[in-house]
């Protein structure tokens, strides 16, 4: 699937807030079957340069699974891939160039968003999100905005609820 390439200039700057979260730790099965349960959708990676394209399912999933075992096998995963959003909608995106075959995914409405989920522990509290030295990796956190800024207009917006995100509340929920 191929996003439009544009720029900050003609996007405007997309802001949201009051997420929801969904923060779980999966086996690799347990990721597969939501995601065939989500039906037809995209994975994009964000926060970083890429060449633009969509991530496969199969090895986004490989790659999740790589991170499963070596937490099984009591290792530090080391995830290539810290940030993607999920997708139904890729009008919901767009692509800026930084480079001969090289782009920043940008949104330009809400997503799905899916981030490795880190906690620590101090002070008789966990943290969840958080990062440094001493965070333990713990799967992903899915997240979704309440409320969005309009990028041109600078207007405040209720979100209306997403499918892919509701149908992640609900697998989770059943499962």
């Amino acid at each position: 699937m191929t996003l439009r390439i544009s720029t900050p200039l003609s996007e405007g700057l997309f802001q949201a807030s009051k997420w929801l979260k969904t923060q779980v730790l999966l086996d690799v099965e347990e990721m597969k079957d939501l995601i065939t349960q989500l039906g037809t959708f995209w994975i994009f990676q964000i926060g970083g340069i890429s060449d633009g394209k969509s991530l496969d399912h199969q090895l986004f999933l490989e790659e999740y699974g790589r991170w499963i075992d070596d937490l099984k096998n009591g290792l530090i995963p080391v995830p290539k891939i810290k940030a993607v959003v999920f997708v139904d909608d890729l009008n919901a995106l767009w692509l800026q160039k930084v480079g001969e075959g090289k782009f920043l995914t940008k949104i330009s409405k809400p997503v799905v968003h899916v981030q490795t989920h880190d906690f620590s522990y101090s002070e008789g509290t966990f943290r969840p999100m958080s990062l440094g030295k001493k965070s333990i990796f713990w799967g992903f956190q899915f997240s979704y905005p309440q409320i969005v800024q309009d990028p041109k207009t600078m207007e405040f917006q209720n979100v209306k609820p997403n499918v892919l995100f509701r149908k992640i509340q609900i697998w989770m929920r059943e499962n």
